[in-house]
């Protein structure tokens, strides 16, 4: 993993991560995907792991808002883990190495904010599920250039 401009605060986001990652991956079994393209601000935050409950949190800074990613380590009943909002469809894009189809949702909650966008996708029997407030193109982006 190659970092640019590095100072402190850039290895320990990224050590905190790294550890978030293995610990994720260990506890529960699952892939965690990593992000090549990180707009400008975007760092990590924080993990939940539910082991109970099979599912995942971990979350990113972006911009004052935060980026939500969601695992679930089964894929069956997607539709009950799908937030029942109302947005608009923007289509699917696919993930540049494994091709990995991604269905993206708009959700525009106040005239004035940008929208969250919802991505959501199977891998390998699990449901993963990324929400952010962003500009459409830069999600679209960052969704294409996720990798496992």
């Amino acid at each position: 993993k190659i970092l640019i401009d590095n100072d402190s605060s850039n290895d320990k986001s990224s050590l905190d991560e790294e550890r978030a990652r293995d610990k994720i991956e260990e506890e529960m079994g699952v892939e965690v995907p990593e992000f090549l393209y990180r707009p400008e601000t975007f760092e990590f935050y924080d993990c939940f792991i539910r082991e109970d409950a099979g599912v995942v949190n971990v979350q990113y800074y972006y911009q004052d808002s935060i980026v939500s990613l969601y695992i679930s380590e089964s894929s069956e009943n997607t539709q009950s883990n799908s937030l029942s909002l109302p947005g608009r469809d923007i289509g699917t894009v696919y993930m540049a190495k494994e091709e990995i189809p991604v269905s993206i949702t708009g959700i525009q909650e106040k005239e004035k904010e940008k929208p969250i966008y919802l991505a959501e996708w199977e891998w390998k029997g699990c449901y993963y599920q990324l929400s952010a407030r962003m500009e459409e193109k830069i999600f679209e982006k960052f969704i294409k250039e996720i990798i496992f």
